[in-house]
This record gives structure tokens, sequence and C-alpha cells, in this order.
């Protein structure tokens, strides 16, 4: 019995590893997000819609739609990689939640 709880708790403790290595690089992953977006925001003050040809303006308003979207993709990334977070940080608290050994005349199985 000792040994099963021995063992029991160092898988814990694995579980629990991966969960805080997950954490750290999304960590990484969002601070690396944000300053790009920050960037992408700096520069967004330089995209002016020309008021020249018709030609002109449609080109400008097409760059800065397709400037739009990706700030919108980097924000939805940047919402994602924080949810996980915060389900990573609920699963920490509870990292173990139960196993079933099944033993029967064709063999053992662990779920």
């Amino acid at each position: 019995m000792h040994k099963d709880l021995t063992k029991e708790q160092e898988r814990v403790h694995r579980v629990i590893k991966v969960i805080n290595d997950e954490k750290t690089r999304l960590a990484e992953q969002v601070e690396e997000k944000s300053e790009k977006q920050r960037q992408q925001l700096k520069e967004s003050k330089e995209i002016k819609i020309s008021q020249g040809s018709s030609e002109s303006v449609w080109e400008s308003s097409a760059e800065l739609r397709a400037f739009e979207q990706e700030l919108m993709i980097r924000n939805n990334e940047l919402q994602n990689s924080n949810e996980r977070v915060a389900v990573l940080e609920k699963m920490q608290d509870e990292p173990y939640f139960g196993r079933i050994d099944y033993h029967d005349e064709y063999g053992n199985e662990t779920i």
C-alpha cells in the first residue's frame, strides 16, 4: 500500500510540474504577444487614409482593414492564452482527481 501511495504522490508531482511548465511557457507567450500588440498599436498611428484618388483611398483603407484584422487575431490569441493560464491555475489547486483500477479474468486496466 505504501508503495502505491508513493507512486501516486510522484505522479501528482509530475502533473504539477507539467502544469507549472505550461504556465511558464504561456506567461512568456502572453508577454511576447502583448509587446507585439503594443508595437502594432504604435504603428497604427502612422496609418493614414490617403485623400488623393479613389484608388489610393481604397488601397489605404484596405491596408487599415488588414491591420485591424491582424490586431483582432493577436487579441484573440492573447485572450486564449490568458484563459488557458486561468484553467491551469485551477488545475494546479487540484491536479489529481481519481483513478480506477479494473481487474478481471482478461487482465488489469488502469483508468
